[in-house]
C-alpha cells in the first residue's frame, strides 16, 4: 500500500493524444473547470478573479454509493496558505512561491503527517518526504517519493519508498514511468493527492502512456490515453484504456 498518497487513486491521471490538429494554434491560456466521465464521476475546479485555484472537487461512484471530496484553498498575499476539506486541514509553509512544508491535521486537530519538499535549480520538485504523526505498529513511519524529468521538463519517472522503522532505511515500494508524450498543452493542474503545489508543473504536455512497476521491477499495469482536441489545441476528450480491463472510459473536458 502506498501510504504516501491520499486515497483518491484517480486524482493523478495523465493523458495522451490520438487525433491531433496538424498545427497547434497560439492561444491564451485556458483553465480547465471540469473533467468528467459521467454526471456522477468527475473532477471540478473553481478559480478566483486572479485565476488562483480555490476549490477542487472529486466525485465518483463507489459501489452503490457516490463518494465526494471537496477541498478549498486559501491564499495570503497571493501565496497559498491553507486548505480544508471534510478530511481535515492542511497548512502550507512557503519560500517565495514554492511550498516547502505541508502539515496536515484531522478535523479534531490531531496530526496526520508533515511533508517536506525539495526542488532543483530549475524549480522542479525532485523529492518529498512524509513523516506520519501517529503511525500504527505495522505501518510505515515515513514515506518518500522522488521525481525525474525529461530535458523538455515533462515528468519521466516517480519512485516510491517506505521506512517501516524510525531508524531503518527507506525501501523501494514501486515506481511510475511516463514514457510517451505529445506536443500539446496539458491543462491539468499538478496535485500530490489533494495537496496543491502552485509552482509545480509535472507535465507541460500530455503523457500518452503510463506504466506502473512493483518494487521487483514487474510491470503490473499499463494505461494509455487517446485524445481529441478543440480548435485551440487543448484536450476535448480523453479515452482511458487500462490493460487490466476491457472497458475504456471516455472523459470530457470543460474550460473557462
Amino acid at each position: 500500500m502506498q501510504y504516501a498518497y491520499t486515497t483518491i487513486a484517480f486524482v493523478i491521471l495523465f493523458v495522451s493524444s490520438c487525433k491531433k490538429p496538424t498545427t497547434q494554434p497560439e492561444q491564451s491560456f485556458k483553465q480547465v473547470t471540469k473533467i468528467s466521465s459521467s454526471p456522477t464521476d468527475f473532477r471540478s475546479f473553481t478559480y478566483d478573479a486572479n485565476k488562483r485555484l480555490t476549490n477542487h472537487t472529486i466525485q465518483f461512484v463507489n459501489g452503490n454509493d457516490v463518494s465526494m471530496m471537496s477541498v478549498n484553498y486559501f491564499y495570503i498575499d497571493g501565496i497559498i496558505s491553507t486548505s480544508s476539506s471534510q478530511g481535515g486541514s492542511i497548512f502550507y509553509e512557503t519560500e517565495g512561491s514554492q511550498v516547502k512544508v505541508v502539515r496536515s491535521f484531522r478535523p479534531m486537530g490531531s496530526a496526520i503527517s508533515t511533508l517536506y519538499y525539495t526542488y532543483n535549480s530549475n524549480g522542479q520538485l525532485i523529492e518529498w518526504r512524509e513523516k506520519f504523526g501517529q503511525p500504527q505498529i505495522d505501518e510505515p513511519k515515513e514515506s518518500k517519493q522522488t521525481f525525474e524529468y525529461y530535458a523538455d521538463g515533462n515528468l519521466k519517472r516517480m519512485l516510491y519508498y517506505l521506512k517501516m522503522t524510525n531508524d531503518g532505511p527507506f525501501t523501494l515500494s514501486g515506481s511510475t514511468v511516463y514514457d510517451q508524450y505529445d506536443q500539446f498543452k496539458n491543462p491539468e493542474i499538478s496535485f500530490l493527492g489533494t495537496i496543491y503545489l502552485p509552482s509545480v508543473v509535472f507535465q507541460k504536455n500530455n503523457a500518452r502512456r503510463v506504466r506502473y512497476y512493483a518494487a521487483n521491477g514487474e510491470n503490473y499495469q499499463t494505461i494509455t490515453f487517446n485524445f481529441t482536441y478543440d480548435a485551440d489545441g487543448y484536450p476535448a476528450t480523453k479515452l482511458y484504456k487500462d490493460d487490466r480491463s476491457t472497458v475504456p472510459i471516455l472523459f470530457t473536458y470543460s474550460y473557462q
